[in-house]
């Protein structure tokens, strides 16, 4: 093979690399609303928390904790995801009071989310402000539980992959360059 038709295959092969690996900018999901909305008076205790968002979510990893005002930990169902709709049950026995909500979850792309909200129930004030932001994954523990969970989807590991062969291929063909 002529050395010209090897850099051009070489060159092809370096721009199929570039357009699998640059993926597309993914927009992160955002919380769209949460049942009790943000600083609500109500008059009875909800029966679940609800957290909608802009898109679907991840079920992986998926938390809602709440505490009282005196920072004793409410006792929630397991969080349950359906597309961009995340629940939890509420105990009917909680206390009149105000309440701090905070929940993470990860995006189809991976992307972590956390954020809080507070409500009261019976004229109670407000345990707190909203807050939705994006964060990094970090090693500690997350403000929402105990235990960090490892969140990601099957594209995050084929990304490298499909890296580690592309490069292989390029070497190939710039090892036979060199050897003609």
């Amino acid at each position: 093979m002529p050395a010209r038709l090897r850099r051009v295959w070489a060159v092809l092969a370096v721009a199929l690399l570039a357009v699998v690996v640059a993926s597309p900018a993914s927009a992160h999901t955002d919380l769209v609303s949460s049942d009790p909305e943000n600083g609500a008076t109500l008059e009875a205790a909800p029966d679940q928390i609800t957290l909608k968002f802009a898109e679907a979510v991840l079920s992986s990893g998926a938390q809602i904790v709440a505490k009282s005002a005196d920072g004793t930990k409410v006792d929630l169902g397991p969080a349950e995801v359906s597309g961009a709709k995340v629940t939890s049950t509420w105990p009917s026995d909680a206390a009149d009071g105000a309440y701090k909500v905070s929940w993470r979850v990860s995006g189809e792309d991976g992307h972590p989310l956390e954020g809080t909200f507070g409500f009261s129930i019976k004229g109670s004030e407000p345990a707190a402000t909203a807050s939705a932001e994006p964060v990094a994954p970090v090693e500690s523990a997350s403000p929402v539980s105990d235990t960090t969970e490892e969140s990601g989807s099957g594209v995050n590991l084929l990304l490298p992959a499909l890296f580690v062969a592309a490069l292989a291929v390029v070497g190939f063909f710039v090892w036979r360059s060199r050897a003609n």
